[in-house]
């Protein structure tokens, strides 16, 4: 989905020996999948084994019998690193360090998934003789290997792809060796001490396993001696915001009715089709849904078929600003979000409704059922579920629930307002200062002498009331800080646009040209909901923003906005619940996750209330059918707790699988994901 990520990836200083736990490899957008430092419990004079660090366990691993000790320091590599030593005659076992990215992945997510990878570490070939070396192994599976020899020589080799050399290093050094390795690109790169010293292809891969460090190879012979220290794997932090684009799977691919896969990191369930019109359930079919590269979502790349079966999506907590490519061409259809599940002849049909209290907006841009459309939810969404008879998806582009929105719409202006540029306005929480604009094919360098932007509420950004009219002009949005992402509603009816971010600017026909974009090192996507260019859509900008500008000739812009902490409530357990309680803006309920989740006879289900009220406890399905009530009940304020057998209504043990928990007070109503484990 990414490639030439490596200005967005950010890693965390930690300081132990396993920086972050499996539940967040498999349920976050992780910034860190190992931060090994040999420190506590690896003490020293011990090996550093598997085991012995906090759950979760394998984090290091020896090959079998070999035993790395972390000593006091090696040469110039202090602060407890892995002595690496190895001789021919035998006296010392070849040394070997094993990173085996799959333990952390568990049964549902063998492998922690990703486009990009930087692998780093200290690494000190410090004496010996002969030709030995210390390697570096990236298994994904076929070798990829870089060898540093005790003559200060290095070069490294890709299956299939044959030798290079790269530069010499000074032995009896600490080398910081970074590798950034792109899949989707399928290149990587070498770095020492931060200086590119080599780029490459990386011999076609689709996921890395394991990464290795080793004092032996079989065409390195004599003996050397060395460390290894601050074994870091990080995948990139794009910011909160992602899209679900399919292209991670393989064509032809099919699921079942009771089966799951995972794509970009979201798990999609896969359940029956309720085919009959109104509230899901009743009647019911079964089919299928499969990887195909039709375009019948009017995507690129590739979507699924979804055949008379439904798709739930976990995105492992609560998310906003969703937004659904898909086409439809014959039979019903279903939409399920936060447990309100609804079969409609069209998915235009549900067109201005709400949906377990989001507002449900459908662009439909075909009639009779017959063509592609975008579906966009406006609010926190916990749950969705989408499913149809001959029907196709892709793209879906999703934040996570914000702690605190920060939004920029135009209502506090006055309509028919106009601004020229050197302009400065404020509007809700950013700043607009309006800027020069660059005319169609030329350079950002080439400005034109001035434009206008006009406040005006033709909903030409597919949009209610007001927003700003840019022509030939842009306009620069400050919220007054960093921020990690942003979103704004377009509209684009001809001549060009133009984009800056952080200072870099690009010129180009529609916004959708900049798709997969790095723009002063942010990620940019946009979605149309029309034809390119002839439309409105949603634009997506992730990364750390500094300067944000936006400009066009027939061009309108609306409702921008950001967060201003983006992960603020979706830090998330093992079943991808959020750490956080979740609020609703009546501030009398708190729903907290279920303890335990995922879980297995039973569990417990947690709310605060503000004041007393009555409460309302059900269970159900991911269609929104009732599996459970746990009954009404007055409750005094403060934190609640009632319990839940894991049985139905006729006191059945229930299947494992995904399951919904509501709880309502008063106007309150929230809804929070459980995952039932097999018996």
């Amino acid at each position: 989905m990414r490639s030439g990520t490596s200005a967005l990836y950010s890693c965390i200083a930690l300081g132990a020996v396993l920086a972050i736990s499996t539940a967040s490899v498999e349920t976050v957008r992780a910034a860190v999948l190992y931060d090994v430092t040999f420190d506590l419990p690896h003490q020293v004079g011990l090996p550093a084994v598997e085991d012995s660090g906090p759950a979760p366990r394998h984090v290091l691993s020896p090959d079998a019998g070999d035993a790395p000790i972390v000593v006091d320091g090696v040469g110039a590599l202090v602060d407890q690193p892995v002595r690496m030593d190895y001789n021919t005659d035998g006296s010392n076992p070849d040394d070997k360090v094993l990173l085996r990215l799959h333990d952390l992945g568990g049964a549902e997510y063998p492998l922690p998934l990703a486009e990009f990878y930087s692998i780093s570490m200290d690494l000190l070939v410090d004496g010996g003789d002969g030709d030995a070396g210390i390697s570096v192994f990236v298994d994904a599976p076929a070798v990829r290997r870089l060898d540093f020899q005790i003559d200060g020589t290095a070069g490294g080799f890709v299956s299939g792809e044959g030798s290079f050399v790269l530069p010499s290093f000074t032995v009896g050094d600490v080398l910081h060796l970074r590798l950034d390795v792109d899949l989707d690109a399928d290149t990587w790169q070498v770095f020492y001490d931060d200086a590119e010293v080599y780029s490459g292809p990386f011999g076609s891969a689709s996921i890395i396993e394991t990464v290795r460090v080793s004092t032996t190879f079989q065409i390195i012979g004599g003996s050397v001696e060395g460390g290894v220290d601050n074994l870091l794997v990080v995948i990139p932090d794009d910011g909160p915001c992602d899209r679900v684009t399919f292209n991670d799977l393989t064509l032809h691919d099919s699921w079942i009715e009771g089966q799951s896969f995972v794509s970009s990191e979201v798990r999609v369930d896969v359940s029956e089709f309720y085919d009959t019109v109104g509230p899901c359930g009743g009647s019911s079919v079964s089919g299928f849904a499969e990887v195909v590269g039709t375009h019948l979502a009017c995507g690129g790349g590739k979507e699924i078929q979804v055949s008379n079966v439904t798709l739930d999506f976990d995105f492992h907590g609560p998310v906003t600003d969703v937004l659904i490519r898909y086409g439809e061409y014959g039979g019903t259809v279903s939409l399920g979000v936060n447990g309100d599940c609804q079969v409609v002849d069209r998915m235009v049909d549900l067109d201005g409704t709400n949906m377990g209290g989001v507002a449900v907006t459908v662009f439909d841009e075909q009639p009779n059922a017959q063509g592609c459309g975008v579906i966009r939810l406006g609010g926190e969404v916990t749950q969705l579920s989408i499913g149809g008879q001959e029907f196709f998806v892709d793209q879906i582009s999703y934040c996570p629930a914000c702690g605190e929105l920060r939004r920029s719409a135009y209502e506090d202006q006055t309509l028919g307002t106009q601004y020229f540029v050197s302009d400065v306005f404020t509007s809700g929480s950013a700043t607009h200062t309006m800027r020069r604009f660059s005319p169609p094919g030329a350079d950002c360098s080439v400005l034109t002498a001035g434009g206008v932007a006009t406040i005006g509420n033709g909903d030409a950004s597919c949009q209610a009331s007001k927003e700003i009219q840019l022509n030939n002009i842009m306009d620069d949005i400050d919220f007054g800080e960093q921020i990690t992402w942003l979103a704004l509603a377009y509209g684009e009816y001809g001549g060009n646009v133009n984009l800056r971010i952080n200072g870099e600017c690009r010129n180009s026909d529609n916004l959708s040209d900049f798709n997969g974009d790095l723009i002063g090192g942010v990620y940019v996507w946009a979605v149309d909901y029309g034809t390119p260019g002839q439309s409105c859509g949603t634009l997506y900008a992730v990364g750390n923003i500094t300067e944000f500008a936006i400009g066009g000739q027939e061009f309108f812009i609306d409702n921008i906005r950001t967060c201003l902490d983006a992960t603020a409530g979706v830090e998330q357990g093992e079943a991808g619940d959020d750490a956080e309680a979740l609020p609703v803006p009546s501030g009398i309920l708190r729903l907290s996750p279920n303890e335990p989740n995922p879980f297995g006879p039973g569990t417990a289900i947690r709310f605060d209330l503000a004041a007393p009220a009555a409460a309302t406890i059900s269970i159900h399905d991911v269609g929104g059918r009732l599996i459970r009530s746990l009954g009404t009940q007055r409750y005094q304020a403060g934190a609640q707790s009632v319990w839940w057998d894991g049985r139905d209504s006729h006191g059945r043990d229930v299947a494992a699988g995904s399951y919904l928990c509501r709880v309502s007070a008063g106007d309150a109503l929230l809804t929070r994901r459980m995952v039932k484990l097999p018996q």
